[in-house]
């Protein structure tokens, strides 16, 4: 049996499945551009794919697992910039706690670099997302779009923007070269916010650019994810939370690291930068003049009430023995195959104890800003 090829145990086997096969095949059945592009990258397969069932594609995956040893990654999230146009008060990657100084921006030979070191150990990665802050902020983003979209392993690269600037020139080039290859999703933040909304999705369907959105603002919602304290809960609530959480699925990629979700690198620093969750895959690959921006401090990381950060649970200092153990893999150079698949085999983030048990009904109005009601 595979999971035995794997030296996973039955529980690992179990939770690889739902967390990395069950989800790739979700995705490629349920997203009509990736079944195509899914398709026409393993056309001598059609015939096993002819009628694209669920089974099927979890068979193709482990088919391509047992001889590669790399994991496909269904879905993940390369954070390339901190700075945003906007500063919402229920952001949920806490973007408005820094200030100017404090502001990361992904360089293009950093990504490079940071890709590069990904892409080696793993098999593909389906839907492959460039977000904030606002990702058309970052300097370098035509460069990194296309060095993205040049790798084949990449079979969807996907964009997030609020809407609110339009693209250079340059970008703009760079996302006509790519349109093939790429898929922009443009928030709908209208009913609150003055924005570029209606512009934008003319100048990208003017230009034969894919593209998504929400068009009724008032059926756009985000989902509330709480104030930031421990929730005191044991391994099992912990794991409870994680896969009752919406957002399980999803991955982040961020300053080198292979985080479990967009949230979990913010709530670490938030709270104290001096906490290490260690809730990811510590990738920082050496590279010579990597264009880094400034990266947070202790002393540069500051708390707004806005963003309803509490300091309540006396348990969060430096030094905490009550914090979970190491809970996954931090790596000074390159991830291995084995650690990716441990990643995809654990489910004990100790990020979910500073979250609400996140669900689709507990929604709040997106995009209000920090003051407004």
């Amino acid at each position: 049996m595979l999971r035995f090829y794997l030296g996973l145990t039955r529980q690992e086997w179990r939770i690889f499945k739902e967390r990395n096969l069950n989800l790739c095949a979700f995705i490629l059945q349920n997203h009509a551009v990736l079944k195509e592009k899914y398709l026409q990258k393993w056309w001598y397969l059609r015939w096993l794919l002819r009628r694209f069932k669920h089974k099927r594609i979890v068979r193709l995956e482990k088919i391509k697992l047992f001889f590669t040893r790399k994991v496909s990654v269904p879905t993940m999230d390369f954070n390339i910039t901190t700075r945003c146009t906007l500063k919402c008060q229920d952001c949920g990657s806490l973007m408005p706690l820094y200030t100017k100084e404090q502001h990361f921006d992904e360089s293009l030979d950093s990504f490079k670099v940071r890709l590069d070191a990904l892409l080696k150990n793993v098999s593909h990665i389906y839907q492959f997302k460039i977000i904030g802050g606002e990702p058309l902020l970052n300097k370098d983003f035509a460069g990194i779009v296309d060095y993205a979209c040049s790798k084949k392993q990449i079979l969807l690269v996907q964009i997030t923007t609020n809407g609110t600037i339009l693209p250079t020139k340059e970008v703009l080039q760079s996302l006509i070269r790519n349109k093939d290859r790429i898929q922009i999703f443009v928030s709908n933040y209208t009913l609150h916010n003055k924005t570029k909304y209606n512009e934008l999705l003319n100048l990208l369907a003017q230009n034969d650019i894919p593209h998504n959105t929400v068009r009724n603002a008032s059926d756009f919602r985000w989902i509330q994810r709480g104030d930031i304290f421990s929730r005191n809960r044991d391994k099992e609530g912990i794991k409870r939370t994680f896969w009752n959480c919406w957002q399980k699925h999803c991955v982040l990629y961020f300053e080198g690291r292979y985080l479990v979700c967009t949230r979990a690198y913010w709530i670490e620093k938030a709270l104290n930068p001096n906490i290490n969750l260690n809730d990811g895959i510590n990738l920082n690959v050496t590279a010579t003049n990597m264009g880094e921006g400034n990266r947070p401090t202790k002393k540069s990381l500051k708390s707004s009430n806005h963003l309803r950060i509490s300091n309540q649970d006396s348990r969060i200092t430096m030094g905490d023995s009550t914090l979970p153990p190491l809970e996954s893999l931090r790596l000074d150079s390159e991830v291995s195959k084995a650690d990716l698949l441990a990643f995809y085999t654990y489910t004990n983030f100790s990020a979910c104890r500073y979250c609400d048990k996140l669900n689709q009904r507990d929604t709040c109005t997106p995009a209000l800003q920090i003051g407004e009601e």
